[in-house]
């Protein structure tokens, strides 16, 4: 039988976490006593690494994590830029048959968008979440936030694109489907996504 410490010593792989979009932006969708949780989970991990959404203009991510050693900013989806509009217009002509995952490389910088599954379609990844997961290559690394099926979704998968070895850990993912009336009980969270 196998013993609860060995258990959590192997599924948290290289002991690196990935938190995405736990911000208060998105309070309404995060469960009471969510971020407090998160804030204890993170110091289980020796680093922690935080992606957060700029979308209404934010300066800085709402928190600072345990063990955080770099915070990068993403972007929703595609539509904040008509040159990456007008890109993602072209790669959906020149590859309609495009699989999520498919990562395509900007000529002039070192960012890339790639195909995903979900409500967005694609997903840019700037040049500075681009030398975090080139940093990353081969590493598992485990990833919580959200919203799952949607940001967290894309982080996903382009993670995999960059070759990092990634699994959820459902415990510490809120969705669409939760809200800020609902109690976090960490043991329970897979039941509401």
């Amino acid at each position: 039988m196998k013993k609860y410490t060995e258990f959590i010593k192997e599924n948290k792989g290289d002991g690196i976490l990935m938190v995405v979009d736990v911000q208060t932006e998105f309070g309404d969708f995060i469960p009471k006593g969510f971020v407090d949780q998160l804030i204890e989970y993170c110091k289980n991990y020796h680093t922690v690494y935080q992606i957060w959404d700029s979308n209404e203009g934010q300066k800085k991510p709402s928190y600072t994590f345990p063990n955080e050693k770099l915070a990068v900013v993403k972007k929703f989806g595609t539509k904040f830029s008509d040159e990456l509009e007008e890109t993602v217009k072209k790669l959906n002509e020149k590859y309609p048959d495009a699989k999520e995952g498919d990562i395509f490389e900007f000529d002039d910088v070192n960012s890339y968008v790639v195909r995903v599954k979900n409500n967005h379609a694609w997903f840019y990844v700037p040049e500075k979440m681009a030398q975090l997961f080139s940093s990353l290559k081969g590493k598992s690394v485990v990833v919580v936030g959200g919203a799952f099926g949607e940001c967290l979704s894309d982080v996903f998968v382009a993670m995999e694109s960059f070759g990092i070895k990634v699994k959820y850990d459902k415990r510490y993912i809120y969705s669409a489907k939760t809200n800020d009336d609902q109690n976090f009980i960490a043991q329970k969270q897979p039941n509401i996504i």
